[in-house]
C-alpha cells in the first residue's frame, strides 16, 4: 500500500504542470494554433501557455532573498530587449551560414564517387563541415521561433538566484555547447531540448521500471 501511495504522489514538476479542468474547445484550439508557435514551435506545454495567456507567468518570487514562505507577487514583465537582441544576432549568423554555405556543401556529396575516392583527411573535413551546415537550418529555425515567442511575451521563466530575468522557457537548442560537446549526454541535453523535456514528462516520469528503454521506444515510434 505504501508503494502504491508513493507512485500516486506527484513530483513538484508534475504538480505544477497538472491540468485540473478539461480545456474548452477555444482554449485547446488557441493552444494548437497560436500564431507564434504554429510553424516550427518550439514546444510549449499547455499549462505554461495558459499561464502566459492569463498573465500568471509573471506571478513569481523575483529573488532568492525572498523567503520561501512568502506568497508569489505580481511583477511587471522584465525587459526583453537584450534577450531579443542576442537571439536575433544569432539568427543573423546562422542565417548567413544557411545561405552562404549549406547549398554548396550538401551532406549527400559524402557518398559520391568523387568523395569516396578522395584522401581520408579531405573526406573527414568535408564530413564534419557538411554535417555542421546541415545542422545550421535547425539552429536558425529553433532560435528564430524562440525569438518570435519571446517577442510576444512567451518564454519568461522567472529569475535566477542573482535576480536576473531568464527568457529560456522555450529554449530548444544551445548551438555552441552542442558543437563543442565532449560526450553524448551533453549532446542530448542541448539538442531539441523541449522534445526531450516532453519525453521525460510524458514517459520517463510516469513509469517505474525500464524508464530509459521506454523513452527510446516512444521516441522511435513517434
Amino acid at each position: 500500500q505504501r508503494s502504491n501511495e508513493e507512485h500516486l504522489t506527484l513530483s513538484d514538476d508534475q504538480e505544477k504542470q497538472k491540468i485540473t479542468d478539461i480545456p474548452t474547445p477555444i482554449e485547446f484550439l488557441s493552444y494548437i494554433f497560436y500564431f507564434h508557435g504554429i510553424c516550427v514551435g518550439p514546444l510549449c506545454f499547455f499549462k505554461d501557455y495558459c499561464d502566459f495567456v492569463e498573465g500568471r507567468n509573471l506571478l513569481v518570487i523575483p529573488t532568492s532573498k525572498i523567503s520561501d514562505e512568502q506568497e508569489p507577487i505580481q511583477i511587471e514583465q522584465p525587459s526583453i530587449f537584450w534577450p531579443l537582441f542576442t537571439k536575433l544576432s544569432q539568427c543573423v549568423i546562422w542565417g548567413y551560414f544557411l545561405l552562404a554555405y549549406t547549398p554548396y556543401y550538401p551532406v549527400e556529396f559524402n557518398l559520391s564517387k568523387e568523395m569516396v575516392s578522395s584522401p581520408w583527411f579531405k573526406r573527414l573535413c568535408y564530413l564534419l563541415f557538411s554535417t555542421f551546415c546541415a545542422r545550421v537550418k535547425y539552429y536558425f529555425a529553433f532560435i528564430l521561433s524562440e525569438t518570435v515567442n519571446n517577442a510576444a511575451g512567451l518564454g519568461f521563466a522567472g529569475f535566477d538566484k542573482n535576480g536576473i530575468p531568464q527568457w529560456n522557457l522555450l529554449t530548444n537548442v544551445k548551438p555552441l555547447q552542442l558543437e563543442l560537446a565532449t560526450s553524448l549526454k551533453v549532446t542530448i541535453d542541448v539538442w531539441n531540448m523541449q522534445t526531450a523535456l516532453w519525453l521525460r514528462r510524458v514517459c520517463y516520469d510516469r513509469i517505474h521500471k525500464g524508464r530509459t528503454l521506454g523513452v527510446f521506444v516512444l521516441s522511435a515510434l513517434w
